[in-house]
């Protein structure tokens, strides 16, 4: 057997000091490393999620503001000066079809009350509108507005409302209402081509 002498521990514990301060600032080195490796690699996680965020919304805006220029020309319609809503049903139905995200589009009063759904013959009766805080918003601001996905009583469908409002010498005479497919909004996001794992929404103001 062998034995450690008195005389050797001092000399062990010096080599076992000098391997532990030989190591410990690799060691510190390496922390520091996989440390200041994941920082670069969450900034670079936050910028491209900030990046399609706003590719996002931009896609988002540029969908419904194609919606409220196509709704605003419609409002500015002739037919709707001389309350001609026979000649309007025809503008919109014609409308309507160059749409491909549109499920309908329909005129109503400021009370709810539907005049016009290009879905039903014109004449037809047909229930009021549906998603009442938008229509509100519309009468109350006179700006459009968008509201939250519903069932459509007529379309049968899931829709959301684009609305804005029909005014004649300063007073709102009528709501036109584009109802949108969410489906239209769900492109946008598949057009992003998010990574795996990663988890894309939009929500409506619900």
């Amino acid at each position: 057997m062998t034995s450690v002498s008195a005389r050797d521990r001092p000399l062990r514990r010096q080599l076992l000091w000098l391997t532990f301060g030989t190591l410990l600032p690799a060691f510190l080195f390496a922390i520091l490393g996989a440390v200041l490796l994941a920082q670069r690699e969450q900034s670079t996680f936050e910028r491209g999620a900030r990046e399609r965020t706003l590719a996002i919304l931009t896609a988002v805006d540029s969908e419904l503001n194609s919606t409220l220029s196509t709704l605003n020309a419609l409002a500015s319609s002739r037919a709707l000066d001389t309350d001609d809503l026979r000649a309007f049903y025809d503008e919109a139905a014609r409308a309507f079809v160059t749409q491909p995200h549109w499920l309908t589009v329909s005129l109503a009063l400021g009370s709810g009350e539907q005049l016009i759904n290009v879905l039903r013959p014109f004449g037809t009766e047909l229930p009021p509108l549906q998603e009442r805080p938008s229509l509100e918003q519309v009468m109350r601001t006179g700006n459009p507005a968008v509201g939250g996905i519903v069932s459509g009583l007529v379309s049968r469908q899931a829709t959301f409302p684009i609305r804005v409002p029909v005014k004649r010498q300063e007073k709102i005479r009528y709501v036109l209402t584009a109802a949108v497919k969410p489906e239209s909004i769900y492109s946008l996001l598949r057009a992003q081509q998010l990574p795996a794992g990663w988890v894309g929404v939009v929500v409506d103001r619900d």
